[in-house]
């Protein structure tokens, strides 16, 4: 079984489903994940088996930082861009808010007192028509003063590093007002597409997670069809569809997080401490979450997994803890790229695995290893039972109504089927009944009658293998068949069985010559209970012929 430790929560928080972008793309069957291996230990890499699972080019993400690797006090470095308009007030590396309590754990720290105080960022996208962008992050703010008139919390941009101008994606928040908005700009600042549909409430002194998805759409044409969704906390945050990118002269090739902060002005000076963690950067909604529901939309919290592997019907992820208290009795949830999602999340811990049975008795829920017995259902009028399909490398004996499976570590399914039986009937010998289709049946004459041997087999005899044996086989053809044991007279006088009637079968005559009741039943051919004339008549009448 997979086990772990756990790390106490701060605070939970949920993760939404992403609305999948409808392209021209094929419609895949939605993730089903069918068994994880391996240890549930914040670190360890677990394994993924199932189906649906899609393309993933790159297994892991474009860029990933948990911040656990800088030193406290120190600018963060690990391939971030980072800028500061102030000397001192780089971005730098804090354990001032830990996400999981008890634990000296790091963020990016940024601290804002004016315009362009600090950034932290991503450049060198090269992301042009087509292109996809999903991005998942937690951060932790606290004010003073007056507040912001303006705070760009996350800004895609163009026109190289630490450029503010060209193409431009951002979400602006008012926190004096409680107003905010997200827009998309040309590279000459000209907007294509608003909306102030986003709250203003920076919702601080908490972690809170911010997920957003973008994709450029086709190039060129007119095409409407670029999108840009984002989400923080349980809540759509806002949602730009419908519109074309515009990559006339520039790519928005850079990602900025506390991209400027703008204080009021002739107020009490502001200030604004920012602090991000767990960003998860990457060009397709591909991905793998832990949360705390069985079923996507009724968590309250889930983690993004680091994946290290990735095919069709197998991922392997390095587990990523988060705030989660503990991995056992959470539930894995595999994204494909479409942001299509396994329906039901897959336990975690203890699990136990579905044996379902078509046809038959002995579904149910049952550990790794464990042997269930199970059992056809009635054959329909006219059929037998044929085998088991379905998993059947995990059943004793497929062959057969009644069986056992042994329980793999996976869901498993096996159907009973059922084919037309055809009827064998046996004259004057064992064997008759009813029959699949190939089915070598034994059949076998009944004794031979006084005085008579064993014949032949007679009647349908083209799939016997032996007509003239008394014990043979019939491998059954696709229709009904009979058979027929047939016998013929023996020498009557053959008194010895040698299959010829001579001085030996005399000699018995003669031996028991009077006897009544025969002492030797051979000498009493005739049957009337005494060794005599009639019984030598016999023998006389068969000398000399041969079996």
């Amino acid at each position: 079984m997979l086990t772990g430790s756990g790390r106490t929560a701060l605070r939970t928080c949920a993760f939404l489903f992403l609305v999948p972008l409808v392209t021209a793309s094929p419609i895949l069957a939605a993730p089903v994940v069918n068994s994880i291996a391996g240890d549930l230990t914040h670190g360890s890499a677990i394994t993924i088996a199932g189906s649906g699972f899609g393309v993933k080019t790159q297994a892991s993400p474009f860029k990933y930082d948990d911040f656990e690797s800088g030193v406290l006090g120190q600018r963060v470095q690990n391939g971030w861009y980072t800028s500061s308009s102030t000397t001192g007030c780089w971005p730098i590396y804090s354990d001032a808010h830990s996400r999981f309590a008890g634990s000296a754990e790091r963020s990016a720290y940024i601290q804002h007192d004016k315009a362009y105080n600090s950034t932290l960022g991503v450049t060198g996208l090269n992301w042009g028509y087509g292109r996809e962008a999903y991005i998942s992050c937690w951060y932790y703010c606290t004010t003073t003063g007056a507040g912001s008139r303006n705070f760009k919390i996350l800004a895609f941009r163009g026109g190289g590093a630490g450029n503010w101008d060209g193409p431009d994606f951002r979400a602006d928040m008012y926190p004096v007002n409680g107003g905010g908005h997200a827009y998309v700009a040309r590279p000459d600042k000209s907007l294509i597409v608003d909306d102030w549909s986003l709250g203003g409430n920076l919702q601080t002194d908490g972690w809170r997670r911010i997920e957003l998805y973008m994709h450029t759409g086709t190039a060129g044409g007119g095409d409407s069809d670029g999108i840009c969704l984002g989400w923080r906390n349980l809540s759509p945050w806002w949602s730009l569809t419908n519109f074309e990118f515009d990559f006339s002269t520039q790519d928005y090739d850079n990602i900025y997080f506390a991209a400027y902060f703008a204080r009021d002005q002739g107020t009490p000076t502001p200030c604004m401490w920012w602090y991000w963690d767990e960003i998860y950067i990457d060009t397709t909604r591909a991905r793998v979450e832990i949360g705390d529901a069985s079923t996507w939309s009724a968590c309250t919290h889930r983690e993004v997994q680091i994946p290290s592997a990735w095919a069709s019907n197998s991922v392997t992820v390095t587990l990523n803890q988060g705030s989660l208290d503990q991995f056992e009795g959470k539930y894995l949830y595999v994204v494909d790229s479409t942001g299509a999602i396994n329906a039901s999340g897959r336990l975690l811990g203890d699990q136990t695995y579905t044996l379902t049975v078509t046809n038959g008795s002995g579904s149910g829920e049952y550990d790794e290893a464990e042997l269930i017995a199970i059992s056809a259902d009635p054959a329909p009028t006219g059929k037998l039972f044929a085998w088991w399909i379905g998993d059947y490398e995990h059943v004793a004996d497929r062959m057969e109504p009644l069986t056992t499976v042994t329980m793999p570590a996976a869901d498993i399914s096996v159907t009973a089927t059922y084919a037309w039986a055809y009827e064998l009937t046996v004259n004057s010998g064992t064997g008759d009944g009813l029959y699949l289709y190939g089915t070598v049946v034994d059949v076998q004459a009944d004794p031979s009658p006084t005085n008579m041997t064993f014949a032949e087999w007679t009647g349908d005899t083209g799939q016997v293998a032996d007509p003239l044996a008394e014990a043979t086989t019939i491998t059954m053809p696709t229709h009904n068949c009979e058979l027929t044991a047939t016998y013929e007279t023996a020498l009557a006088g053959d008194l010895d069985g040698d299959g010829f009637v001579g001085q030996s079968d005399l000699d018995i005559i003669l031996a028991g010559w009077g006897d009544s009741p025969p002492a030797d039943p051979r000498a009493d051919p005739s049957g009337d209970n005494m060794v005599g004339q009639a019984d030598l008549d016999i023998v006389l009448d068969d000398w000399g012929a041969g079996g």
